[in-house]
């Protein structure tokens, strides 16, 4: 539920502790200060990322990111062609460093464009026209938190238009986290595995085949992003990949197993606590455990809010999943860091 590891697993299909990104730059460099021997995470040279297989499919890879935890320092780079990497300077920077490019970005087609936008991100700009003011501190931080979405929907809509988006292109949006806006006490993300930090939009334009749209019920991940855009190059499966192949299901020939699960990791730094929370999600039931040993677990079809703990109550569904989680954990190979 932060940045460099969530983009990291979005952009390898691999879960945390295999590609070893479990902090970002920017905590990193402030734990440093505390205890010199932190070292920081980087993705492995062995690990082939997205980028690196689009570029085996013929694309030129591109990125532009707003966000210094997604940097060159920490292997985010690793086969893209053009990597920019700014700190937060906004959406017009974003998108005007794409604009500027867009003639030789034209030349180079077939190509991977990966933009990291920061807008909808604490600190909350207010962004008129959309920003409304409230009196109440929750209120007034959703006003603007929305408001940085409508406004970044602005500068996405301006590059459609400039690059005829709607001609032989997949868009997809999402995100690396949510934020929290006191929902259970708190706020940002970075904290807990609640809904409001690990639920984050997956968008896939168009719709393939020239079907109507739709919403899938099933629960899918970010670790599925890299195996469907494989198959959408051309690319053969990848059985080192932990995501699922969502092709088949978005062109309406297939679904997705209902007892599939899914896994969360976080590793917070001081100033957050230094947790170390791992979560499952398996059919209607979630379990969130902590390196102290205890445990929530919530029932998502009846408690979609997360309000009510049954891990007292249903402790064999709550063991069940972690069983889950160890058995996935044993099983999956761990890249070593250069």
């Amino acid at each position: 539920s932060w940045t460099a590891p969530g983009t990291a697993s979005l952009l390898t299909s691999l879960h945390p502790i295999q590609h070893g990104v479990l902090k970002g730059f920017m905590a990193v460099q402030a734990e440093k200060r505390i205890d010199p021997s932190v070292t920081l995470g980087r993705i492995p040279d062995e690990v082939v990322t997205l980028a690196e297989m689009l570029k085996e499919a013929g694309y030129s890879t591109w990125a532009v990111t707003d966000n210094v935890n997604i940097s060159r320092e920490q292997g985010f780079d690793q086969g893209f062609d053009r990597f920019w990497n700014y700190n937060y300077e906004g959406a017009e920077a974003v998108t005007a460093t794409v604009r500027e490019k867009i003639p030789e970005l034209l030349k180079a087609r077939p190509y991977f464009l990966y933009l990291h936008y920061m807008d909808p991100h604490r600190p909350y700009n207010h962004r008129p026209p959309w920003y409304e003011a409230h009196d109440d501190e929750r209120l007034d931080s959703i006003s603007a938190y929305d408001s940085e979405i409508r406004y970044l929907d602005d500068k996405l809509r301006e590059l459609f238009t400039l690059l005829h988006w709607e001609r032989e292109t997949l868009i997809v949006v999402t995100s690396d986290h949510g934020e929290e806006f006191l929902e259970h006490g708190g706020w940002d993300h970075g904290r807990t595995h609640y809904a409001a930090v690990l639920d984050v939009p997956l968008l896939v334009f168009p719709a393939q085949d020239g079907k109507p749209g739709r919403r899938l019920s099933q629960r899918v991940s970010t670790l599925d992003i890299v195996p469907t855009l494989r198959d959408f190059a051309g690319l053969p499966p990848d059985p080192a990949l932990q995501g699922q192949n969502l092709l088949p299901v978005l062109r309406g020939e297939d679904h997705l197993p209902g007892d599939r699960a899914c896994f969360g990791d976080l590793r917070s730094p001081p100033w957050f606590g230094s947790r170390v929370l791992k979560t499952v999600l398996q059919g209607d039931a979630k379990v969130i455990l902590d390196q102290t040993g205890s445990a929530e677990l919530f029932n998502l079809a009846a408690d979609p809010g997360e309000e009510h703990d049954l891990s007292a109550s249903q402790a064999a569904l709550r063991d069940s999943l972690k069983v889950q989680l160890s058995a996935m954990e044993k099983s999956v190979r761990r890249y070593t860091q250069e």
